[in-house]
């Protein structure tokens, strides 16, 4: 603009500014080469660096032939959930179809409480419909490790505990952590029961069409984004 001048000083501080804007913007989409790094460190201009997290590709894997696989989780809204609390799971052959799922609500629950009592009302489903030689699959470490080491440290919890462990005797079980990812059948479930809804499903045409889908995907293996 004629009439307005700005200094040496003024103009390298504008220049300095844009490319650190600049270069912040980039990496939000690509990583710097090398040769940009050095020209703004050599700049003297600081720039974020933006770590960039691995990303895992996750699936659902079919039991062994013979075996069925349950997959289970619990959901609490709130925890400890006073505005919910529910469990859902599904039970599939070594083909990847589904034999049964359910929702289920449980009222007022911690995600440990929804957590175990779905693994309690998933192997009540199993024995229902004949399936003793079962692998769970859960999201929760916590639960898992319980299982693992048979022994609950929740005192609260006790009583569903013991049920669990009495008809686990009738059972040959393998037990494994399933990151939620590779556990979106049961999830979807288990938010259908902390929302209210109590059901069981008896096949896969039975389910919910979201859930159907996923269950889907899951048997012909399609992975999920783990970042």
């Amino acid at each position: 603009m004629k009439g307005l001048y700005e200094s040496v000083e003024d103009v390298v501080l504008s220049i300095r500014f844009w490319l650190q804007h600049l270069a912040t913007n980039v990496k939000k989409t690509r990583v710097l080469t090398r040769e940009e790094e050095k020209f703004l460190t050599d700049m003297d201009i600081p720039c974020v660096v933006r770590k960039l997290s691995p990303v895992h590709l996750v699936t659902w894997k079919k039991p062994m032939v013979g075996r069925a696989k349950l997959n289970i989780d619990g959901s609490s809204l709130g925890n400890p959930g006073q505005a919910g609390g529910g469990g859902g799971g599904v039970i599939r052959n070594d083909k990847g179809m589904v034999l049964a799922a359910f929702a289920t609500n449980f009222g007022i629950a911690s995600n440990n409480e929804a957590e175990l009592r779905a693994l309690l009302e998933g192997l009540k489903f199993c024995q229902h419909i004949g399936v003793f030689h079962v692998d769970v699959e859960c999201d929760s470490k916590i639960v898992v490790e319980w299982m693992l080491k048979c022994k609950c440290i929740v005192w609260y919890l006790w009583d569903f505990w013991e049920e669990l462990l009495n008809l686990m005797n009738l059972f040959e079980i393998q037990v494994s952590h399933q990151f939620r990812e590779g556990n979106q059948v049961a999830d979807l479930l288990a938010k259908m029961g902390a929302h209210g809804v109590t059901q069981r499903f008896t096949s896969g045409t039975d389910l919910p069409m979201y859930a159907r889908g996923l269950a889907r995907l899951d048997r012909i293996g399609v992975p999920y984004i783990r970042e």
